[in-house]
């Protein structure tokens, strides 16, 4: 075995490893020793954990077009924590509340998941299920008067996206 495929096999992802690090230190606020420390050993750990799951991880095509989704979801997440707050304020025989199937053109795990996730942090929706055949996303929504015009939002800003970053690639 080479000392490259030995790394692999230890380190499969160095980058997410040293992001996850600090990221552990960050939050808990410890930038000692230990802290790093702690931080260091999940950051080996989880990845190691995660990559026997993920058989051929598919990764975006394009780092503009994932900084530019990035902002994007920030944006969507702070106009939704505005809207949400004065809905939650307000009288709440005015809010619609219901689930909606959002049909899925996304083929890859990687990207239904990331669609699922971007869904859960914007407050207002949350991802509820998916369908065995992976085609419907069942999504809730806080506030749908309309809610063929949230399944419209969905696919418009994040799964069209999604569909240009990580499936507009060969296997």
């Amino acid at each position: 075995m080479s000392a490259r495929s030995l790394r692999r096999r230890i380190l499969p992802a160095p980058a997410t490893s040293l992001v996850l690090a600090f990221a552990w230190a960050a939050l808990q606020g410890q930038w000692s020793v230990a802290g790093l420390t702690a931080g260091a050993l999940l950051g080996v750990m989880l990845p190691l954990c995660v990559v026997s799951l993920v058989r051929d991880p598919r990764l975006p095509n394009s780092l503009g077009g994932s900084l530019a989704l990035i902002v994007l979801v920030c944006h969507d997440i702070i106009v939704a924590n505005i809207d949400v707050a004065k809905r939650v304020l307000g009288p709440e025989r005015v809010l619609r509340p219901t689930f909606v199937w959002v049909p899925l053109d996304l083929e890859t795990p990687e990207a239904i998941a990331l669609l699922a996730s971007i869904i859960s942090l914007t407050p207002g929706t949350l991802s509820a299920d998916l369908s065995r055949d992976r085609r419907q996303l069942l999504v809730h929504v806080l506030h749908a008067p309309e809610p063929e015009a949230v399944v419209k939002q969905i696919k418009s800003r994040y799964e069209s996206r999604l569909l240009r970053l990580f499936e507009a690639q060969e296997p």
